[in-house]
C-alpha cells in the first residue's frame, strides 16, 4: 500500500496547490478589475469638471473680447450710418449686426466653393464659383491644378 499512496500522494498535492494558486489569482484578478473600474471613474469625472471649467472659461474669454471690440463695431456702425446719410440711404438698414452672418458658416467662411484665379497682373486670389465669369471677362484665367479647384484635377494630397 505504501506504494500507492507515493504515486497518488504528490497528485492530490499538486491538485491542491493548483486550486488554491487559481482562487488566489482570481481573487487578484478581481481586486485589479475593481481598481482599474475605479481609476476609470476617477479619470471621467476629472475629465468631465476640466471640460466644464475651460468651457467657463472661453465664455469668459468671449464675452472679454465682446467687451474690447465693441466700441470699434459701434464705431463701424456709427461711420456706416454717416456715410448712408451723406449717400441719401437710410442709415438703419446700414448698421451691422455681428450676431447674424448671413451666407457664412460659424466660422466666418464662406460657403460657397472657391476657385483659384490669376489676374492678369499675375497675382492669385481665391474667388466665389459664381464670380469666375465675371474675372474671366476682365481677363483673369482659372487655375486649373489647385487643391479644391471644381474645374481642375486636384492635386496629390500631402502626406
Amino acid at each position: 500500500m505504501d506504494g500507492g499512496a507515493s504515486i497518488w500522494l504528490p497528485m492530490l498535492i499538486g491538485a491542491g496547490t493548483s486550486v488554491a494558486t487559481s482562487a488566489i489569482g482570481s481573487n487578484a484578478a478581481k481586486d485589479a478589475a475593481k481598481t482599474q473600474a475605479t481609476a476609470a471613474t476617477q479619470a471621467a469625472d476629472t475629465q468631465g469638471q476640466t471640460t466644464s471649467q475651460i468651457l467657463d472659461f472661453l465664455r469668459q474669454q468671449s464675452a472679454t473680447n465682446q467687451q474690447y471690440t465693441s466700441p470699434y463695431v459701434n464705431l463701424g456702425n456709427q461711420a456706416g450710418s454717416t456715410l448712408a446719410s451723406l449717400m441719401g440711404l437710410s442709415p438703419s438698414t446700414t448698421t451691422a449686426n455681428p450676431a447674424t452672418p448671413s451666407p457664412m458658416q460659424p466660422n466666418g467662411l464662406s460657403t460657397e466653393p472657391t476657385v483659384m484665379m490669376r489676374a492678369p497682373d499675375g497675382s492669385t486670389r481665391s474667388v466665389p464659383q459664381s464670380k469666375v465669369a465675371r474675372y474671366q471677362a476682365k481677363g483673369a484665367t482659372v487655375i486649373p491644378a489647385y487643391g479644391n479647384n471644381p474645374v481642375g484635377p486636384r492635386r496629390p494630397e500631402m502626406v
